[in-house]
């Protein structure tokens, strides 16, 4: 059933939920620079991106929800597929510098992406072949939310 981010009356974020995922995105973005050999200094956060793609997020949720009605409700999975696919979709992220020519640097909005949801809305680590490989589907193949949700339901 839905966590603590999504009322389960309405599927709906909860208040406080857009701020932690923010709050929790800036965190991630950090960490998926680190692991792509990058500097903080060489990348950008759009907050009105940011706000938009969490925005449609909750859109999304609530027409999966009213969807899957309340018999069937929004598992974890569901709910970091929707937030991970918004997540890495909009242009969140912008780079300047020497950044800009590295080989990872279409891997780290969706690394930012698939940190938050697995640290926040999961709460358990994905192999790292299989975190690389659900990161280069996000990125140049086409997964959308419902095929991270199933995904994500079906990791261990």
């Amino acid at each position: 059933m839905a966590g603590p981010l999504v009322d389960t009356i309405s599927g709906e974020l909860l208040p406080g939920a857009r701020l932690a995922i923010a709050v929790r995105y800036v965190e991630s973005v950090s960490a998926a620079l680190f692991t792509c050999k990058l500097s903080i200094a060489d990348a950008e956060i759009s907050k009105r991106e940011l706000a938009e793609a969490i925005a449609e997020a909750n859109i999304d949720l609530i027409a999966m929800y009213n969807r899957r009605s309340r018999t069937h409700g929004l598992t974890a999975g569901k709910i970091a597929g929707i937030i991970a696919f918004r997540l890495s979709r909009h242009k969140i992220l912008h780079f300047n510098g020497s950044a800009v020519e590295s080989p990872w640097l279409f891997y780290v909005q969706d690394f930012a992406a698939l940190h938050l949801v697995t640290s926040l809305i999961l709460r358990k680590s994905l192999p790292a072949t299989c975190f690389r490989e659900v990161a280069y589907q996000m990125s140049r193949r086409h997964a959308n939310q419902e095929t991270l949700g199933v995904i994500f339901d079906n990791f261990p």
